[in-house]
C-alpha cells in the first residue's frame, strides 16, 4: 500500500512556524522602522507628531529586509525543538524522510518569497513614495507659511520677505510647478553671511521648477536628494549694490537651486510601471529637465539658422517679446563670436530695433505701452541660460551698445545710453514646442545631425554626452531599472533560501543551543544581504557586472544549505 503523508505533523509544524514568523517579523520590522525614523527626527525634517505616521508607513518597506531573517529564525527555533524533543528521531523511525519532514519549512519559504514578491510589486513602492514625501520640503508651502506669519524665508545666499503672498495656477503650457505672486517685496543677497545687495519692489513673481540636475557631476554619481529651481522676478526695482549707491532697473531675475525637494526614483515604481518608464523616461523629474535642456539647445541652433537666412534675404530679424509684441531688428550681418552673435551695422552705420515697452502705472492703475525705436552702434544676440526658461519657448537676450531710443513718429536726438538690454526674446517661428513634444530617445535622434558633423557642435554634444547630458541620464536609468528589478528578485530568492537554511541547520546541529544554531544560518544570511545591497549599488554605477556580486550571495547561501542538507542526510 502507498505510504501515507504525515499531514498531522505538517499541520502542527506549519502553524508553529507561522506563529513564530508573525511574532518575530512584527518585533523586527517595528525596531527597524523606528530606527529609520531617528535621522529625520534628529534633522528636524519630521515633527514629533509625524513620527508615528512615518514609522507606520515604514513597516511595509522594512518587511523586505525583516521577513527573510524572521523566517529563518522561526524555522530554526521550530525545527530545533523538533530535534531536541526527539520528534525528528521518531519521525525517521516511522519512515518519514528528511525531505518530507522539511516540507512545512519549504511551504513557509515559498509563502514568504511569494509575499515578498507581492509586496515589492504593489505595496512597498507606494509606501516608500509616501515616506519620501513626508521628509521632503514643499517650497511653496514653506514660503506661504513663513510670509503669513510675518517671517522672512532664507534660501542659501538669499533672504526674501513680503507683506502678502498668493498662489496662482501656472500656465498649463509651461513647466512651472508652483507660481506665487507677492506684494511689497524685499530681497537681500548674502555672501558669507553678509548682505551684499538689497532689492525692493511693489510686486514680485516667484516660479518653482524642477532642477536640471538632481545629482552630482558625472554619469556614475548621483544623489537621492532632489532639487528645485527657484526663479524670482521683480519689476521696476529699487536696489542697492555691494559697492554702494542706489539704482533703478526695469527687470531683475534671480535663479537659484533649493535642495531637499521630491525626486522621482525607480524604487517608487511597480514592476509594470518600471516597464513603462523605460519607454517614456521623461516622466521622471530628474530626466525631463535634461530632455528640455537639449530641446532648448536644438531650438536655439535652429533659430540661429533662421536668423542667418533672414539676414541674407532681407537684413531683418523678426522676434517677439514675452508679451507677444513684435521686435524687429535691421542689421547688416550676423557673426558668431564666443558665446553670442555679433550684429554688424546696416546701411547708415547703425543697427535699428523697433520694439514695444510696457510699464505699469502707479497703484496698479493699468499699463502703458509705447512703441520705441532704438539705434545702436553695436549689438549682440545671445541665448539665455536654460535654467531661466519658464515658458515653453527658447529665449534670447539682445544687448544694444551705445544706443539712442526714441518713440516712433518723434524726431530729435535722444541721449545716448551705454547699454540697453532686451531680455526674453523668442523667434517669430519658434521650433521649441516641436522639440519639447519629442520623447527623450526621439530627441537624441534629432540631435544626431549636429553630432555627425566633421566638427560636432560643442553645445549639443554637452547636452547629450556631458556630465548632465540626456544620454548619460538614460543609461543611468537603464542601470537603475536593471539593479532594482534584480534586487527585488534576489531578496525574494534569499527569503526562500534563508527559511530552508534555518530548518536544515537546526536539524543538523540539534545538540547545540538554539541561538548558537541560529548563528550557523544567520551569518551566511547576513553575508547574502550584504552582497545583494552591494551588488545593487555596483549595478547602478557599472551595469550588468554588478549582477554577479548581487546574485553571488544568494548562490553561496543556497550552496551552503545544500551541503548541510547532504551531511544531514547521511545519518
Amino acid at each position: 500500500m502507498p505510504r501515507r503523508l504525515p499531514r498531522t505533523l505538517w499541520r502542527c509544524y506549519t502553524l508553529e512556524v507561522l506563529r513564530l514568523l508573525g511574532v518575530t517579523a512584527g518585533v523586527l520590522v517595528t525596531v527597524i522602522a523606528f530606527a529609520g525614523a531617528i535621522k529625520p527626527l534628529s534633522d528636524g525634517v519630521l515633527q514629533a507628531g509625524e513620527a508615528l505616521t512615518f514609522i507606520l508607513l515604514a513597516i511595509p518597506p522594512m518587511l523586505a529586509y525583516a521577513l527573510p531573517f524572521a523566517g529563518g529564525f522561526a524555522a530554526t527555533l521550530v525545527y530545533h525543538r523538533i530535534s531536541t524533543d526527539l520528534e525528528a528521531v521518531a519521525a525517521y523511525a516511522g519512515g518519514v524522510s528528511h525531505r518530507v519532514l522539511l516540507a512545512p519549512a519549504l511551504a513557509m519559504a515559498l509563502l514568504c518569497a511569494g509575499s515578498l514578491v507581492a509586496l515589492n510589486e504593489q505595496v512597498i513602492p507606494r509606501f516608500l513614495h509616501r515616506m519620501q514625501e513626508m521628509i521632503t520640503v514643499n517650497v511653496a508651502k514653506l514660503i506661504s507659511g513663513q510670509v503669513a506669519r510675518g517671517q522672512s524665508v532664507s534660501f542659501r545666499n538669499m533672504m526674501i520677505y513680503a507683506d502678502s503672498v498668493r498662489a496662482v495656477k501656472p500656465d498649463p503650457g509651461s513647466d512651472v510647478l508652483e507660481q506665487l505672486l507677492m506684494t511689497r517685496f524685499g530681497m537681500i543677497m548674502l555672501k558669507d553671511g553678509e548682505p551684499t545687495r538689497q532689492v525692493t519692489a511693489a510686486r514680485a513673481k516667484l516660479w518653482l521648477l524642477p532642477a536640471e540636475s538632481g545629482e552630482s557631476s558625472g554619469p556614475a554619481s548621483r544623489s537621492d536628494e532632489g532639487q528645485m529651481r527657484v526663479i524670482v522676478q521683480v519689476e521696476d526695482v529699487v536696489a542697492s549694490s555691494e559697492v554702494g549707491g542706489v539704482f533703478v532697473t526695469n527687470d531683475t531675475r534671480v535663479v537659484l537651486t533649493v535642495p531637499n525637494t521630491f525626486r522621482d526614483n525607480v524604487k517608487f515604481l511597480t514592476w509594470r510601471e518600471i516597464s513603462r518608464i523605460r519607454a517614456t523616461p521623461e516622466r521622471l523629474n530628474w530626466v525631463d529637465p535634461k530632455r528640455k535642456a537639449l530641446a532648448f539647445t536644438l531650438a536655439a541652433k535652429t533659430a540661429a539658422q533662421q536668423f542667418a537666412a533672414s539676414v541674407r534675404a532681407g537684413g531683418v530679424i523678426e522676434l517677439v517679446d514675452d508679451r507677444g509684441n513684435p521686435v524687429t531688428i535691421r542689421t547688416g550681418g550676423l557673426v558668431w563670436k564666443g558665446s553670442k552673435w555679433q550684429l554688424t551695422p546696416a546701411t547708415g552705420g547703425v543697427i535699428e530695433v523697433r520694439y514695444t515697452k510696457v510699464t505699469t502705472r502707479a497703484e496698479g492703475e493699468g499699463e502703458v505701452a509705447a512703441e520705441l525705436v532704438a539705434s545702436a552702434a553695436a549689438a549682440s544676440l545671445s541665448p539665455e541660460p536654460t535654467e531661466e526658461q519658464i515658458e515653453r519657448r527658447v529665449s534670447f537676450r539682445l544687448d544694444l551698445e551705445r544706443a539712442r531710443v526714441r518713440e516712433q513718429g518723434r524726431l530729435g536726438d535722444a541721449p545716448e545710453r551705454a547699454l540697453i538690454p532686451l531680455p526674453r526674446l523668442s523667434p517669430k517661428d519658434d521650433s521649441a514646442r516641436a522639440y519639447l513634444a519629442m520623447g527623450s530617445r526621439e530627441l537624441l535622434a534629432a540631435a544626431r545631425p549636429w553630432l555627425d558633423r566633421p566638427v560636432p557642435d560643442a553645445e549639443v554634444q554637452d547636452k547629450v554626452y556631458g556630465p548632465a547630458g540626456l544620454d548619460g541620464a538614460l543609461r543611468r536609468l537603464d542601470h537603475d531599472v536593471l539593479a532594482k528589478r534584480n534586487e527585488r528578485m534576489a531578496l525574494a530568492a534569499s527569503c526562500l533560501v534563508m527559511v530552508l537554511c534555518g530548518a536544515v541547520t537546526a536539524l543538523k546541529f540539534a545538540a547545540r543551543m538554539p541561538l548558537t544554531v541560529y548563528l550557523f544560518s544567520f551569518f551566511p544570511a547576513l553575508a547574502c544581504m550584504v552582497t545583494i545591497s552591494g551588488g545593487q549599488q555596483v549595478t547602478v554605477k557599472q551595469g550588468a557586472p554588478g549582477l554577479l556580486l548581487m546574485w553571488s550571495g544568494v548562490a553561496a547561501l543556497a550552496l551552503y544549505t545544500l551541503l548541510v542538507y547532504l551531511r544531514l542526510r547521511r545519518h
